[in-house]
C-alpha cells in the first residue's frame, strides 16, 4: 500500500475509533489510538515514523470550514475529515477545490447559498443550503503552500501575458506567480484578445484618484483597472461575485445622488409623473362642497349604498402625509431608468472622479480556471447599464417633518439661501402654508389652532381640506381663498422644478421638506453592486 493510501486509511480508522467522528492529530487520546491501530497492523517498526509524517499533515490543517460561507472564493481548498454525506465517494484525506459554479440546478440541496465543488477525479458538484455554516462537521481548511495571486495580481498576470512583455511594473508584480499561473493567465489573455480592440494593456497603477468637487463619498479607489490604448477602460472581476462598489452609507448615498441627478437632466417625466400625481391629489382635496358633502351623507345614519360606502372610503383616505409621499417617491427608485442610472454610476464613477482614466467604461468578469471571459458588458452610456438594474434594487427611507415636527409659527417664513443654489426662487410647501394662512384674521387664527395641536404642514392641509362644519359662508370662503392660494403657488413651484434638469430632484426634496436618509441594496446577478 502507498503511503498517501495508507494515511487516508489510517485517518478513517482514527474517526471510527474517536469519540468525535474524525481525527484531531493533536490530541493525546488520539495519537494513541493511531498508535494502537499501527500497532495491530503490523506497522510497529514504522510507527514513529508515520506519526510523525501525520502530524506534519495535521499542521497544513485549520478548523472547520463552512465550505459555503460566500468569503470562499474559487480557488479555496478543503480536505475531507469525516464522511461526506452528499457524496459518499469521498475519502478522508481526499482535497476538494471550490470553483466557479456551474449552471443549473443543485446537485444536492437547496437555498440561497451555493457552491461548486471540484473532487479528486475531476468531477464537479453543486451543493445549496440556507446555513452558510453547512459542511464544517466534513471538511478542514486546506492551507495553502503558496499565496493566491490578489485582483490587482491578475491584472498584472493578464497584462503580462496580452502584451508578452516580461519586464517594468506589471512583471515586476506578476513575475512570482508567474510559474503558477501564467498558462492560465496566457488563456486568459488569449480571450482578451478577441473581446477587445487595443493591442496593448497597461495597469493604472493607482490606488486612489481625485473626486469631484460635488461627490458625497470619500473612497477614492478607481473604477478602472486596465487601461487600453483604445480609450478601453476596464474594470476587471473575478469570476464568483466581485462587488461593483463600497458598500458603505456614504458611498451608497453618494451614488444615489449622483442617480437623481442623471434622471433629472435626462429622463424628467419619470419625475414629472411624481410631481403630477401630488398636484392633482391636493387639487381633489380642495374641491368645493365635495367632501363636505360626503362627510354628510357618512354621518346621516342613512343606507348607504355601495356607491357611497366606496366614496366614503376613498374620502378618507385622501389625505396628505410624509409616509404616503414616500411611498410615491420610492416608486420614482423603482423605475428601470433610475436603477439603471445608479448601477451605471456605480460600475463606472462617471460622476465621482475628475480623472477620466479613473473612469470605467468596460466591464469584464474572468474566470482564470477555464481561461475564459464570462460576462463583458460595454458602459458607454446609461442604458447599458439595464442589464445590471434588472438583478439590483433598492428600499430607501427618508428623513421628513413628517408628523413630529415643529409648529409653523416657529417656522422660518423667509427664503433660504439653498433656494438661491438651486437657480430658481422656489418657495417649499412649509413657506407656502405659513404664507397664505398669514394672510388674513382667520387664517393666522387657524395657525394658532395649528400651533396648540402640534401640527405639521401636511396637517393643516388636511384639516382645513376636509371642510370644516357648522361656520358661516364667509369663514368658508376664506378658506377657500386660503386653498386656492396654496394650490396656485404649487402649480408655479412645481412648474419651476420640472426645468431643474439636474436639480430637478433636490428641489422636490427641499420642497417637501425630504431627505434621503438610507439606501439599502438588494444585489444579484454576475455583478452585484455590493
Amino acid at each position: 500500500m502507498e503511503k498517501n493510501e495508507l494515511i487516508k486509511e489510517l485517518l478513517s480508522e482514527v474517526s471510527y475509533r474517536s469519540n468525535e467522528g474524525y481525527p484531531i492529530l493533536d490530541k493525546k487520546e488520539h495519537i494513541s489510538i493511531l498508535a494502537e491501530i499501527l500497532d495491530e497492523w503490523g506497522y510497529t517498526k514504522i510507527k514513529n515514523e508515520l506519526i510523525e509524517n501525520l502530524l506534519e499533515v495535521n499542521e497544513a490543517l485549520i478548523s472547520e470550514a463552512s465550505i459555503l460561507d460566500p468569503k470562499y472564493k474559487p480557488g479555496h481548498q478543503v480536505v475531507v475529515k469525516n464522511k461526506v454525506t452528499f457524496a459518499k465517494e469521498l475519502k478522508i484525506g481526499d482535497v476538494i477545490t471550490i470553483v466557479t459554479n456551474k449552471e443549473g440546478e443543485p446537485d444536492y440541496g437547496s437555498g440561497d447559498f451555493e457552491k461548486t465543488l471540484k473532487f479528486p477525479n475531476g468531477k464537479e458538484f453543486k451543493i445549496a443550503s440556507n446555513n452558510k455554516g453547512y459542511g464544517s462537521t466534513m471538511f478542514n481548511h486546506l492551507k495553502s503552500g503558496k499565496s493566491m495571486p490578489s485582483g490587482e495580481d491578475w491584472e498584472s498576470l493578464i497584462i503580462v501575458a496580452f502584451n508578452e512583455k516580461y519586464e517594468g511594473y506589471e512583471w515586476e508584480r506578476a513575475e512570482k506567480f508567474w510559474s503558477d499561473y501564467g498558462e492560465d493567465a496566457k488563456k486568459v489573455a488569449g480571450s482578451f484578445k478577441k473581446a477587445i480592440k487595443s493591442k496593448n494593456l497597461s495597469q493604472l497603477g493607482a490606488s486612489t484618484a481625485a473626486l469631484n468637487s460635488n461627490w458625497g463619498g470619500s473612497n477614492k479607489t478607481p473604477k478602472t483597472d486596465i487601461l487600453g490604448d483604445t480609450d478601453e477602460r476596464i474594470s476587471l472581476k473575478k469570476a464568483g461575485g466581485s462587488q461593483l462598489m463600497s458598500g458603505g452609507l456614504e458611498e451608497v448615498l453618494a451614488t444615489f445622488d449622483a442617480a437623481m441627478q442623471m434622471v433629472g437632466q435626462n429622463k424628467p417625466k419619470v419625475l414629472d409623473s411624481f410631481l403630477t400625481t401630488l398636484e392633482e391629489k391636493m387639487g381633489r382635496m380642495s374641491q368645493s362642497g365635495t367632501i363636505t358633502a360626503i362627510q354628510k351623507l357618512r354621518d346621516s345614519g342613512e343606507q348607504l349604498t355601495k356607491d357611497q360606502e366606496k366614496q366614503i372610503a376613498e374620502m378618507e383616505k385622501l389625505q396628505l402625509n410624509a409616509k404616503e409621499i414616500n411611498s410615491d417617491m420610492s416608486s420614482v427608485f423603482k423605475d428601470i431608468y433610475f436603477k439603471s442610472c445608479f448601477c451605471f454610476e456605480a460600475a463606472t464613477g462617471t460622476t465621482k472622479f475628475s480623472d477620466k482614466k479613473a473612469i470605467a467604461n468596460e466591464l469584464i468578469e474572468f474566470n482564470p480556471g477555464s481561461g475564459t471571459i464570462t460576462a463583458h458588458l460595454p458602459m458607454k452610456k446609461i442604458e447599458d447599464a439595464k442589464v445590471l438594474a434588472s438583478s439590483n434594487s433598492f428600499y430607501v427611507s427618508f428623513k421628513t417633518g413628517g408628523g413630529g415636527s415643529k409648529p409653523y409659527l416657529a417656522l422660518r417664513t423667509k427664503k433660504m439661501s439653498k433656494k438661491q443654489m438651486l437657480g430658481e426662487d422656489i418657495e417649499t410647501f412649509r413657506d407656502i402654508v405659513v404664507d397664505e394662512f398669514s394672510k388674513s384674521d382667520y387664517g393666522m387664527n387657524f395657525l394658532n389652532e395649528a400651533n396648540e395641536e402640534q401640527l405639521n404642514e401636511f396637517q393643516i392641509f388636511n384639516k382645513l381640506s376636509k371642510g370644516i362644519k357648522n361656520v358661516s359662508s364667509k369663514i368658508k370662503d376664506q378658506a377657500k381663498k386660503i386653498l386656492d392660494g396654496i394650490l396656485k403657488k404649487i402649480k408655479l413651484a412645481f412648474d419651476s422644478i420640472k426645468r431643474m434638469g439636474r436639480k430637478m430632484f433636490d428641489s422636490i426634496m427641499y420642497f417637501l421638506g425630504m431627505k434621503v436618509e438610507s439606501v439599502k441594496i438588494s444585489s444579484g446577478g454576475k455583478f452585484p453592486l455590493v
